[in-house]
């Protein structure tokens, strides 16, 4: 099998930071929203030089909030790849517009 990523490298070399901000997270119990989450914000938002960013729990929810910030809506149809099948339907559905799936054809990218 060939790896995709090599997490465990890359935490090796991130692992003091990571475990201090774990650490901390852990310590204050503020897990969702609060300062480590607007601090992440900032740093994205500065990282792509935009003015904001806005964090998400996961990836359907953030295909919902770039749905309906496109306009997307009722009677509206996206054209997605089938590799993510349940996160665009589902997120579609809540915007009330149809998917259609497409495949991938090698060279085509």
């Amino acid at each position: 099998m060939i790896p995709m990523v090599d997490l465990k490298r890359q935490y090796a070399r991130l692992k003091k930071e990571i475990d201090q901000a774990v650490g901390n997270a852990l310590e204050q119990t503020q897990f969702i929203l609060g300062p480590n989450v607007s601090a992440l914000e900032t740093e994205i938002a500065a990282y792509h030089s935009l003015p904001y960013a806005v964090g998400c729990a996961n990836g359907t929810d953030a295909l919902l909030l770039a749905l309906r910030a496109s306009g997307i809506g009722p009677g509206d149809e996206v054209i997605t790849n089938a590799l993510h099948l349940h996160r665009h339907r589902g997120s579609g559905r809540a915007c009330g517009r149809q998917t259609g799936f497409c495949r991938y054809l090698p060279g085509h990218l």
